[in-house]
C-alpha cells in the first residue's frame, strides 16, 4: 500500500498593525516556499497584529478582501490549481 505524503510549510512572521507591510512580507515569504508544498500554515494574526478596535475595523473595511485575494493568488500559483491550502 502506497503511503501518501503531505508537505507542510509553517511560516513564522513578525506582523505589525500595518496591513500593507504585512501583505508585502507575506508575498516575500510565499515566493520562497517550494511549489510542491500542500499546506501552508500561518500565524493567526498574520494580517494585522493589534488589539485596537479602530485598527481592526480599518483592516476589515480596507484590507480584508486584498488579504484574501493575496492568499488565494499564491495558493493557486503554488499548485497551479486549487489544491494548496492555507491555515491560520
Amino acid at each position: 500500500m502506497k503511503k501518501n505524503k503531505v508537505k507542510i510549510a509553517c511560516l513564522q512572521t513578525t506582523s505589525s498593525k500595518d496591513p500593507q507591510k504585512n501583505m508585502s512580507m507575506l508575498e516575500q515569504l510565499f515566493e520562497k516556499v517550494s511549489s510542491n508544498v500542500d499546506l501552508i500554515c500561518l500565524p493567526e494574526c498574520v494580517a494585522i497584529f493589534s488589539d485596537n478596535k479602530k485598527d481592526l475595523d480599518f483592516f476589515s473595511k480596507k484590507y480584508r478582501e486584498s488579504f484574501f485575494n493575496l492568499i488565494t493568488f499564491y495558493a493557486k500559483k503554488k499548485k497551479k490549481c486549487n489544491s494548496c491550502w492555507f491555515c491560520t
